[in-house]
């Protein structure tokens, strides 16, 4: 396992026992940042504690196109972006730098991990009681 496998799952592992909580994020504040804005279906961030650092994550999740044997296709991409206290990106995390897999999972422990999430559930589990 390198480094970028490590950070990721760590991030992954931070998500899943709620030590780093996602909020949605206008993908208009990192327009500087984000290539191809246009194309961003969603965005998270969270603050990101390494040590005795703090980092901001960025989460992007946005439609590519992509060209296989059978023709042009749109998926979905994923991208991970680590900015320093100056907001400028340290760390770029993508399907290449780590397993798509693991992008995957994060997105879905950030959909059952982010704020409004956290408000749905929270009322839904409510109704039930009523």
């Amino acid at each position: 396992m390198d480094r970028y496998d490590r950070i990721i799952r760590d991030i992954q592992q931070k998500t899943d026992e709620e030590i780093i909580r996602w909020k949605i994020a206008s993908t208009d504040l990192y327009s500087g940042i984000i290539l191809n804005s246009g194309r961003v279906i969603r965005t998270f961030s969270t603050d990101y504690p390494v040590g005795k650092k703090e980092y901001e994550l960025i989460f992007v999740e946005k439609k590519t196109e992509y060209h296989d044997e059978f023709g042009d296709a749109e998926g979905y991409g994923f991208e991970v972006f680590v900015l320093g206290t100056d907001r400028q990106v340290v760390l770029t995390l993508y399907d290449g730098v780590v397993d798509r897999d693991d992008l995957l999972r994060l997105s879905g422990l950030i959909d059952a991990h982010n704020d409004r999430a956290k408000e749905f559930f929270d009322a839904f589990d409510a109704s039930e009681l009523a």
